[in-house]
């Protein structure tokens, strides 16, 4: 398989700034931009496919169309794709934020939990979560 280009999602919220469309030129019509999915192959944020033969479909649509032996053997009896990579431009305070473990999730959410890494470089938070 080829490498493959995405776009991402972006997110607008009551909290997003403008510093994500300034210094990374994403557009938008939105007003702000809270959130940039950058990888993702959830449902409520997916990244699209920019270029190649699955140009216009989601992560998720090629995942399925190669099928998860490209997630690699430790991930073949992983539900969806594990990995959620996001730019976060808060310009206001966060409420608090509790992420479930995978037992739970799975048996409430129907998805995998969420184990998150935070890197903040320069006021700018990114966080690395495995849904």
């Amino acid at each position: 398989m080829d490498i493959i280009s995405l776009k991402p999602t972006l997110k607008d919220t009551i909290w997003g700034g403008t510093r994500l469309m300034r210094e990374y030129g994403f557009e938008t019509k939105q007003d702000n931009i809270a959130e940039a999915w950058l990888l993702s192959a959830h449902p409520d944020g997916p990244s699209y496919v920019e270029n190649g033969k699955y140009a216009g479909q989601t992560l998720a649509q090629v995942l399925k169309a190669e099928g998860v032996g490209i997630l690699g053997k430790n991930n073949a009896d992983k539900p969806g794709f594990p990995i959620l990579i996001k730019l976060i431009d808060a310009s206001k305070k966060l409420s608090v934020q509790v992420h479930p473990g995978d037992e739970y999730a799975r048996r409430v959410e129907h998805e995998n939990g969420k184990t998150l890494t935070q890197i903040k470089m320069r006021n700018w938070s990114m966080d690395l979560e495995r849904t």
